[in-house]
């Protein structure tokens, strides 16, 4: 059956080159190879117009908005592209995009940047030594080189300038609008955060998508670490809420959220603490059930319920995050 034709890649295409500035390479094989909520990923091979067949191509990504976000997206690429080029320059324990550059189109702003060489593991079979550093201490040091990060001039307005704050927007989600059929786990989780606000201190930067999508490894064991779009400022225990996201056994270990904190702290990471990421694990809990209600998709939204009902009974069985 012949595959549907994609418009998008001929805008990906022509942004490519625009971002190249170069008459003196050829761009073929455009190929789709993500799709998100708000844009796609468009994986463009590049190489000089006077090299022979055979000679290596380089590759490189542009990011398109989907139609119906053209101008919305803008000022969320821009930043996305700051952020990268000043990761760029960091120490890091992993690899980041090189931005080659932002082009407008009629799909809106577009991100052009280095493709990441590497495969996207699954979370859990992300080993890199068997048995001593498997994913629970590869994402742990992986978010504490982030949160690291100096952020002092990275603050954008409307961005949590604390970590009180980040925990006070997450609570104001929760806390309104109300669900108009709301399920008996979320007033309890309220209950819960309401007691068990996160401590203030100073916020870290925040990838805020940490999952296997994101996140490439190649031969030599380099983690790189994509789509910058959701970054943002807060309290690290967010982070590592967005990996455990309230399982009894995140990264396929019943000490999943222990071993992670442990190597966070580990790797000279801030502090941060399971009940601040039990709080966050609550938040995103009752957010995604409101969001599967409005969606009428009642499978998701009672998995979702049900994960929550299993993490409050534990939380309220021990009386703490542990």
């Amino acid at each position: 059956m012949p595959t549907a034709w994609d418009p998008g890649t001929l805008v990906a295409e022509r942004v490519a080159r625009e971002a190249l500035l170069d008459d003196a390479v050829r761009l073929f094989d455009v190929e789709r190879i993500g799709t998100g909520a708000q844009r796609d990923a468009y994986r463009v091979a590049v190489r000089d117009t006077g090299a022979p067949e055979g000679s290596p191509t380089r590759h490189v990504v542009v990011l398109v908005p989907h139609e119906e976000f053209p101008d919305r997206l803008e000022p969320n690429v821009l930043r996305e592209a700051r952020l990268l080029r000043a990761l760029e320059g960091a120490e890091l324990s992993f690899r980041v995009p090189r931005v080659l550059g932002t082009v407008e189109s009629e799909r809106g702003t577009c991100l052009v940047e280095e493709y990441l060489d590497g495969t996207q593991p699954m979370l859990h079979d992300l080993a890199l030594v068997p048995g001593e550093r498997e994913a629970p201490e590869v994402l742990g040091e992986t978010l504490a080189s982030l949160h690291t990060f100096d952020v002092t001039a990275l603050a954008e307005p409307g961005e949590a300038a604390t970590r009180r704050e980040h925990a006070q927007l997450a609570w104001q989600e929760v806390e309104s609008p109300r669900m108009t059929h709301e399920p008996a786990g979320v007033e309890r989780a309220r209950e819960w955060m309401h007691a068990h606000f996160p401590p203030d201190g100073e916020p870290a930067l925040l990838h805020g998508d940490l999952l296997s999508r994101n996140i490439v490894l190649d031969r030599a064991g380099s983690l790189g670490v994509l789509d910058w779009q959701t970054a943002h400022l807060g309290d690290p225990a967010y982070d590592v809420a967005i990996l455990t996201r309230g399982e009894r056994a995140p990264l396929g270990d019943a000490r999943g959220l222990e071993r992670l904190i442990a190597a966070h702290a580990a790797a000279r990471g801030p502090a941060l603490s399971a009940e601040s990421v039990r709080f966050f694990e609550l938040a995103l809990l009752v957010r995604w059930i409101a969001r599967e209600a409005s969606a009428q998709d009642a499978a998701s939204q009672a998995e979702f319920e049900g994960r929550l009902d299993a993490l409050l009974a534990a939380l309220e069985t021990s009386g703490s995050g542990a």
